[in-house]
């Protein structure tokens, strides 16, 4: 209450007064339109009940919305979208109800449908803020809300025609319409409704379309003064929507109404009111998010769902029109300079002024005008769709606007809504399956794992990588982007310029979900793998569709064909020590440099000497020192050390006093989370240095480096390292030199692997 006290100060008591007078006056107008367009035709006589049940809607949701919403400026009232729905409810009942039917026995089904579907479509509302599903409603398709609106835009424009000449538009009567005794009722209305529309679209100004109305008013008077035709007249011609008593306009719902509702005619409207329901809470989304970006605030729109919900179920039970927030009322108090609840109050009192003491000032509001404001509304719907829409959507989004526009417009709303969903859905299922599954494709040569291993083993990896193809997968596997991927894996295994594969590597971290046909693709894929000797990695698996996989995929039965492991670096980690399995057994016996390289590391001394060895460049006659010499050099200088596993060689964020070389065992450089969890970097085997980055910089450690099982290590302290280049320069300065080739080489690798994500 604070905010709506806030309100009464007078540097913000006028400019709210006077932006919630223009709100009132047209939404009382805009009440008054709806209402000839619910009880039109056999029901015009009941127009007078029809203005108040519209007007006592927008007096109950303006007050309670305006009071409770989340955004103060809040201004709601009786909404046209749902009304077009709730009129096609009406004259269906119309025409279903006997002619001999008492008019009693009609008014009350007509009262009672209107209330039970503003009374669902606040339950609906509610519900949704209780359960905080505000932002579900969002996920309807942008084309299929375009196309409904487009829909809503075309029963406005008739609607509006119609209430001009208080005769329903027929296409078999058309000629008709042209005779000069109705062309006079509905030209000035369709002139009126072109020329607001487009001085609405030239001009934001919030006082255009009152002024343009008042205009229109004051010129229809003029024109009955000039020609000499009084007030009382121009009624009996039909100029004016009736002459209405004195009294309220609003007629409660009371309990004897219900004896002579013809209660199968409700029934048979159960669709149309979950229509209602819909095309309410998607419509107060709309102008929800409007709002919130043309007052730069966020709205909470659960809280607002739950007071829209209870404003509509108090409407629904006074017989009321359902309703929600006004995108052009709510920002009109904000581009006055004030976000005031008295806004929203002050437009529902007019109302409410009206609703029990205009009613003879209603009396003289001319049919053209009311007419016409609903066919301006009808034409703003459908230029925005149709003719905004194709610069704005593409052609396939147009094309369901218009399908769905016309379905409704011949079959019903709900056969075209639900024909556009259906387009929407298949448009989608083809749009994806265009799009590719695979993210990356890399390879043994342009990927490698974290583990850190010799230059020899990097280099074998790099040279025989074509045996292991990784496809890093996304977004959701169904039958069109299956089909996609079996060809692709079809296609690599058949190419002959590429050595034969071995591994095939899935990565399903990416992916979100995957159907029943996209399995049969994967069981095709792993049939491709046995006939040609080939192991199918799956990594990264969510649960549900490691699960989904289990059932026809990874079975017990042939489980050498298949390996799953968490994370793409694990099971590349897998295929690699595979690799390199068969490569010294089989490869490499045919290789004579590599072979005699191999031999030479393992006939070192030490790691030291087997680290050193596989460093240096093959054939370097230049050198100033062998290699053995310089690790006879630098293992004078180094402390050996026996570690546990689980013990620290490196701290993340301490300062490294030395250089680590792993002579046997391993170690694990892990990243350390604030919260205690790890993630490990890079996995260490004999022969690596650790800690060369942080040392050479000079910078804490980035990262720990833990060994992961009984380990003996060589430790080189930076007191050391200086000694060693005081005493020993040559020494030294080849030692640097083979640190520095390692750590190119492995940037090299980066590189290499960055590139090939990119492409």
């Amino acid at each position: 209450m604070a905010g709506l006290r806030d309100a009464f100060r007078l540097d913000r008591l006028f400019p709210s007064l006077a932006a919630g007078l223009v709100s009132g006056i047209l939404i009382i107008v805009l009440d008054i339109s709806l209402a000839a367009l619910l009880f039109s035709g056999e029901m015009s006589g009941r127009v007078s009940q029809g203005i108040g049940l519209t007007l006592f809607g927008s007096m109950v949701i303006g007050t309670v919305v305006a009071l409770t919403s989340s955004y103060a400026g809040s201004v709601a009232s009786a909404q046209e979208s749902p009304a077009a729905i709730v009129s096609l409810m009406i004259a269906a009942i119309v025409a279903g109800t006997s002619a001999t039917a008492a008019p009693d026995t009609r008014l009350a089904t007509v009262v009672v449908t209107i209330a039970l579907s503003t009374c669902v479509t606040g339950l609906f509302l509610l519900l949704l803020g209780a359960l905080k599903l505000g932002s579900l409603m969002r996920y309807m398709p942008y084309p299929v809300v375009g196309g409904f609106l487009a829909g809503t835009g075309w029963f406005l424009a008739l609607g509006g025609l119609s209430v001009m000449v208080d005769a329903p538009l027929s296409l078999t009567d058309l000629s008709r319409w042209l005779q000069a005794e109705l062309l006079v009722r509905w030209l000035p209305g369709v002139l009126f409704a072109l020329l607001v529309l487009l001085a609405s679209r030239r001009y934001r100004h919030f006082l255009i379309i009152p002024s343009m109305l008042a205009a229109a008013v004051a010129l229809f008077y003029v024109f009955l003064w000039v020609s000499g035709t009084s007030a009382a007249q121009a009624g009996a011609q039909g100029w004016f929507l009736g002459a209405f008593s004195s009294g309220g306009l609003w007629r409660p719902v009371v309990p004897s109404v219900f004896a002579a509702v013809a209660w199968p005619m409700v029934v048979a409207q159960t669709g149309s009111m979950g229509t209602v329901m819909f095309v309410t809470a998607i419509s107060f989304l709309l102008n929800a998010g409007g709002i919130g970006v043309t007052v730069r605030q966020d709205l909470d729109l659960n809280r607002d769902l739950k007071s829209l919900g209870v404003a509509n179920l108090i409407s629904g039970l006074g017989g009321g029109v359902a309703g929600f927030h006004s995108l052009s009322f709510s920002a009109l108090g904000h581009r006055l300079g004030v976000d005031s609840r008295l806004t929203g109050l002050t437009s529902s009192l007019l109302c409410g002024v009206v609703l029990f003491f205009g009613a003879p000032l209603i009396s003289f509001l001319p049919r053209f005008v009311l007419g016409g404001l609903l066919l301006f509304l009808g034409l703003s719907f459908l230029v925005e769709w149709l003719v905004d829409g194709w610069f704005k959507l593409s052609r396939a989004d147009y094309a369901i606007v218009w399908a769905i526009m016309l379905v409704m417009g011949t079959i019903g709303v709900l056969e075209g809504v639900g024909l556009g969903l259906a387009l929407a859905v298949v448009f989608f299922v083809v749009n994806y399956s265009r799009a590719d599954v695979v993210r990356h494709t890399l390879s043994g040569r342009t990927f490698h794992s974290t583990v850190e291993r010799s230059r020899l083993y990097r280099q074998l990896l790099r040279q025989k990588g074509d045996w292991l193809y990784i496809l890093e997968l996304q977004g959701f596997i169904f039958f069109g982007t299956a089909d996609k991927l079996l060809d692709a894996v079809r296609r690599r295994l058949d190419d002959p310029t590429l050595l034969a594969l071995r591994f095939i590597v899935l990565d399903f971290r990416r992916v979100v979900g995957l159907d029943g046909s996209a399995l049969l693709s994967f069981e095709k894929m792993k049939q491709l793998a046995e006939a040609r000797d080939v192991v199918v990695v799956f990594t990264g698996l969510a649960p549900r569709v490691e699960r989904a996989l289990k059932r026809d995929v990874l079975c017990e039965a042939d489980a050498a064909l298949w390996r799953t492991f968490a994370n793409l670096d694990h099971g590349v980690e897998w295929c690699e020590e595979q690799a390199l399995h068969t490569f010294e057994e089989v490869g490499l016996a045919a290789d004579y440099r590599t072979a005699r390289r191999v031999r030479a590391a393992s006939l070192a001394r030490s790691a030291l000497d087997a680290l050193l060895c596989i460093l240096a460049p093959e054939g370097d006659a230049d050198a100033p020192l062998d290699v053995s010499d310089i690790a006879a050099c630098v293992a004078e200088y180094v402390e050996w050390l026996d570690v546990a596993a689980g013990t620290y060689l490196v701290r993340q964020g301490e300062a490294l006093r030395g250089l680590y070389i792993i002579e046997t065992g391993g170690a694990t450089v892990r990243l350390d989370g604030p919260g205690g969890d790890a993630v490990r970097l890079r996995k260490m085997g004999a022969g690596a240095v650790v800690g060369e980055i942080g040392f050479y910089l000079d910078v804490p450690a980035t990262a720990s480096v833990v060994v992961d099982q009984p380990s003996s290590v060589a430790y080189l302290s930076a007191e050391k390292l200086a000694t060693l280049e005081a005493e020993a320069p040559a020494s030294a300065a080849a030692f640097h030199k083979l640190v520095a080739r390692s750590l190119g080489e492995r940037l090299s690798s980066a590189t290499t692997t960055i590139e090939a994500l990119m492409k």
